[in-house]
């Protein structure tokens, strides 16, 4: 018989009994962030009958502690906490708390009495609080080595968890500290990657926290040049210093083609060209006729100095330099060789100009084929040959020993067949 009071007084004092006060409250759990406001439900409904006010009392504690009070028409409540005497009259004794800290966390007790009877309902408030994430340095430099730190801070409750991804695939990190309580009873962790970067790999830190409604990611920039960037860059750089190297090495020296003037046997003959390039000082000439090399009859000292020194023996080739033309990085000199043609020497001989830069080593060669040799004809005296028949005068003059074949008359010249003449 002692055993039914007891059962009684279980079932009124968790979901109420069918007579008297009925707790309709059903949520156990309130999940709510830090300095926001929120509801804690509670309803119920008094039977048999009507409600009377002076008669209902509602009570929130929070652990024992009376929080929020309806009594004899009266709400008392502390400065955070709510009650609406209005909703209580409609069977809605729910709590409204304000701003709400850590320590609103734990468990509630909502409990209404009527006349005799009561009911009472729990229910746990749990405060969350996400965490503020920051990813330092926010630019990383490549081909340098990193310390990437990812910390949260004042978040609620302890269980945080650090991911690390790059290009989509879950990295190590290097370090993840426990979580660190803070006075105000949030926490603070970090976790910390090192890497070298060498490309700009896709990389972030993902935060996952039941404060948040999705995870937090934090990505990191790239500064600098990667290394195909830089190998490229250098390959390049190479590339153009040598082709720039090339160009300067085929402009140090060149030469014109050669040109032969008017040879005639007995006369001072000539051989043309231009010489141009860089620092002309420093290129030495060669001379050929049929791949024998002439010797000058004077030693030139600088192919931008048109003094020469005259060797004590003469060989019959002398080396001319006319002053130099100053241009664009480059100097133009025009040069001859002199000599006395010969027809057994020089006739249709192959002459050869070869110029060395003793700097960048170039070497230039130009040829050309000597035209044929000139002679001036021995001419005789001038001789009548008129006729007594002849009714004009006729002068002969006699042409022997010239090259090629020529004969004049009355101005013009007309080949003839003796041996003297070949």
């Amino acid at each position: 018989m002692r055993l039914l009071p007891l059962l009684l007084s279980l079932l009124l004092g968790t979901s109420g009994s069918q007579a008297g006060v009925t707790m309709l409250t059903s949520q156990r759990e309130v999940v709510a962030l830090r300095d926001s406001d929120v509801i804690l439900p509670c309803s119920f409904s008094v039977s048999p009958g009507t409600m009377d006010l002076k008669l209902l009392t509602v009570s929130w504690t929070h652990y024992g502690f009376v929080i929020a009070k309806f009594e004899k028409g009266e709400v008392t409540a502390r400065e955070e906490a709510t009650l609406s005497e209005q909703n209580i009259r409609e069977g809605n004794a729910s709590l409204l708390l304000t701003s709400i800290v850590k320590r609103d966390e734990g468990q509630y007790e909502c409990e209404v009495k009527h006349a005799r009877q009561k009911g009472a309902a729990t229910m746990a408030l749990i405060i969350q609080l996400p965490p503020e994430v920051l990813l330092l340095p926010e630019s990383v430099h490549l081909l340098t080595e990193q310390h990437l730190t990812c910390s949260a801070k004042n978040f609620y409750p302890k269980k945080i968890n650090f991911m690390w991804m790059r290009s989509g695939e879950a990295i190590t990190p290097f370090n993840t500290t426990e979580s660190q309580r803070n006075p105000d009873g949030t926490y603070n962790s970090l976790s910390v990657y090192r890497f070298t970067p060498i490309s700009r790999d896709h990389l972030t830190c993902e935060v996952q926290h039941e404060g948040l409604k999705e995870p937090l990611r934090r990505s990191v920039t790239y500064e600098g040049l990667t290394g195909g960037e830089v190998a490229v860059i250098v390959i390049a750089a190479i590339t153009f210093l040598l082709l720039l190297l090339t160009v300067f090495w085929f402009f140090t020296v060149s030469l014109s083609p050669l040109i032969p003037l008017k040879l005639v046997q007995g006369d001072l003959g000539s051989v043309k060209c231009t010489l141009t390039g860089w620092r002309l000082g420093l290129v030495t000439q060669q001379w050929f006729i049929n791949d024998q090399e002439v010797k000058l009859d004077n030693q030139q000292r600088d192919c931008e100095d048109i003094a020469s020194v005259p060797l004590n023996s003469p060989s019959g080739y002398h080396l001319k330099t006319d002053p130099p033309k100053e241009g664009f990085f480059r100097t133009e000199t025009p040069v001859t060789l002199q000599f006395t043609p010969t027809r057994a020497d020089h006739e249709r001989a192959v002459c050869r100009c070869r110029v060395r830069h003793r700097l960048t080593r170039r070497s230039v060669e130009r040829t050309v084929t000597l035209p044929y040799i000139s002679i001036r004809p021995q001419l005789s005296d001038t001789e009548n040959v008129s006729q007594d028949s002849d009714t004009d005068v006729k002068l002969q003059v006699r042409a022997d020993e010239f090259h090629p074949k020529t004969s004049t008359s009355c101005g013009q010249w007309e080949a003839e067949k003796s041996p003297q003449s070949q």
